[in-house]
């Protein structure tokens, strides 16, 4: 269905409901463009063995000590060793190029931008969220306070009324350093840091406060979070379910 046939389509989300209180922006108007990147390093590999028939033989050699191992174990370590070592000496034989092994996972960032007209009210949003003079101040204070630090979250305040002298108790439950936003689209749901915010506004009412915001946002995943998780099980889970195993015999060549 094309998007101009979308009504009334679902709206997303900028959220952090563990603070006090909760952060929620729900967006006036959905961004249109999530740029989703992950890049990983790598580098140099040391070969093992050599090239030509020398190297298949040495490569031959260590795949035997493996299954020496015995058993289930033995059997499919050394028939990894023959697959690996073969691939490496065949490689190495043809081609000068090195040998690559990862060296650092990156992280995922999203990169998102969407605006913000205080001169419309949508459907559905409650009078207090638009004002007659039009600005959008309110909309830019919630979501500026996922850029700057902010009161401790319920599990912040929780560990510091355990375990802190009255001295630190203050400091470590206000102006804790800036939480983690949420984005939640359709159903993506990824939370993580705010690396980069840049609010450019335009269009100011007669008391030059602004009525229009272009908001462009830059997030990188936060992989010690529920959502992570959650996002990880969903991903692996439509893997194993659509993934088009009835092109196996094209994928080797059949």
């Amino acid at each position: 269905m094309a998007h101009s046939d979308l009504t009334q389509p679902k709206r997303g989300y900028l959220a952090n409901i563990t603070l006090v209180p909760p952060i929620i922006y729900p967006f006036q108007y959905n961004p249109t463009e999530v740029v989703d990147e992950k890049k990983n390093e790598y580098k140099k590999k040391e070969a093992k063995f050599g090239t030509g028939l020398e190297g298949l033989l040495s490569a031959g050699r260590g795949a035997v000590g493996q299954f020496e191992l015995g058993g289930f174990r033995g059997f499919k370590s050394g028939v990894g060793s023959i697959f690996g070592n073969a691939t490496e000496v065949a490689g190495r034989t043809f081609s000068g190029a090195e040998l690559k092994r990862l060296e650092t996972e990156g992280p995922r960032t999203l990169e998102f931008k969407f605006v913000i007209d205080g001169r419309e009210r949508r459907a559905g949003e409650p009078e207090r969220r638009r004002n007659d003079e039009g600005d959008i101040l309110a909309d830019l204070a919630v979501i500026r306070s996922f850029a700057y630090p902010q009161f401790a979250s319920d599990l912040d305040i929780l560990g510091a009324l355990a375990g802190s002298s009255a001295d630190t108790l203050w400091s470590n439950i206000w102006f804790n350093h800036p939480p983690t936003m949420t984005l939640v689209m359709g159903d993506m749901s990824c939370e993580g840091f705010v690396d980069e915010m840049k609010i450019t506004t335009s269009y100011f009412n007669e008391k030059l406060n602004p009525v229009r915001a272009l908001v462009e946002i830059k997030m990188e995943e936060k992989i010690d979070s529920l959502s992570f998780t959650i996002d990880s099980v969903k991903r692996l889970g439509r893997m194993a379910r659509q993934s088009a195993y009835e092109d196996f015999r094209g994928v080797l060549g059949f």
